[in-house]
């Protein structure tokens, strides 16, 4: 990561950290082992530019502020 800048967890325990510099989203397992990362940096929707906070509601939604475009973006997650 090259600057975390905010934390969730999901329904699974699985852990969700903003790597605003990065440009994406980092993932880790309860135990805090690395899973990967999910998205990439740009403009357009479905791509973030400095994500800042995120959060997750109960229907498994993730919000993130896209600092670097103005803007919040909603992602849906997997089952």
């Amino acid at each position: 990561m090259d600057f975390p800048a905010g934390i969730t967890l999901d329904s699974r325990g699985t852990i969700l950290i903003t790597d605003r510099n990065g440009g994406g989203i980092v993932v880790l397992g309860q135990d805090g082992a690395f899973h990967g990362r999910q998205l990439r940096r740009g403009r357009t929707e479905g791509l973030v530019n400095y994500p800042s906070q995120l959060c997750i509601n109960d229907k498994g939604e993730i919000f993130i502020a896209d600092s670097g475009n103005n803007r919040v973006q909603i992602f849906t997650t997997s089952p």
